[in-house]
C-alpha cells in the first residue's frame, strides 16, 4: 500500500493491485485460500470509504443523506449537479440517457467531480485540482466553492479538525 500516491492524495497499491482484484463470482478473489482450515477470509469493498468516513466526521447533512434514507444519492453525480448549476435529478437523467452524447457529457462531469471532490477531501487546493483536470485555476476554484456549496459543514469540520491538530499535536 502506499499512502498519498495519486494525484487525489488517495492510497493506492499495486504488486498486486489488491484494490482492483475482480469480485466476480469465479473471479480472481474466489482463488485466494487462506492460510489454515479454520481461518476466515473477509472481503471488503473499500468504494468510497473515504466519502463514508468524512461523511460521518463531518456530519453534513447532504452527504449523509446520501447513505441514509429513501432516496439515496451518488455524491460524485452530486458534486457534478452542483458544478453545473442543475438539480441532481436531472442530472442522473442525463447520466442514464439513452442518447450516448448526453450519457458520455455527463459522465465526464462527474469524473470531473470525482476528481474535485476526492482532490479537496485530501486538501488539494484549485491550483493542483487545476493541473490534474487540465482546466484554469479559476475553474477549478468555481469547483471547489460549488463543492463547498453542497457540502457546507466539511470545510468546517476540516478547519475544526486542523485547530484541534495543531492545539494537540
Amino acid at each position: 500500500f502506499r499512502q498519498c500516491a495519486t494525484n487525489t492524495r488517495r492510497h493506492t497499491s499495486s504488486h498486486p493491485n489488491i484494490q482492483q482484484l475482480d469480485s466476480e463470482e469465479g473471479g480472481v478473489r474466489s482463488v485466494i485460500e487462506a492460510h489454515r482450515k479454520d481461518a476466515v477470509i473477509v472481503s471488503l469493498d473499500l468504494s468510497g470509504q473515504e466519502i463514508r468516513l468524512l461523511a460521518d466526521m463531518s456530519r453534513d447533512e447532504n452527504m449523509m443523506s446520501a447513505y441514509m434514507g429513501d432516496n439515496p444519492k451518488d455524491l460524485h453525480s452530486f458534486t457534478a449537479a452542483m458544478i453545473l448549476g442543475i438539480p441532481y435529478d436531472e442530472f442522473r437523467a442525463r447520466y442514464k440517457s439513452e442518447d450516448h452524447d448526453i450519457a458520455s457529457t455527463a459522465n465526464a462531469a462527474r469524473q470531473v467531480g470525482k476528481t474535485t471532490f476526492f482532490a479537496s477531501s485530501y486538501g488539494a487546493m484549485a491550483p493542483k485540482i487545476a493541473e490534474s483536470l487540465g482546466i484554469a485555476e479559476s475553474k477549478a476554484q468555481s469547483y471547489l466553492d460549488a463543492l463547498d456549496k453542497a457540502f457546507p459543514r466539511v470545510s468546517v469540520w476540516k478547519r475544526e479538525t486542523e485547530n484541534i491538530a495543531s492545539q494537540q499535536g
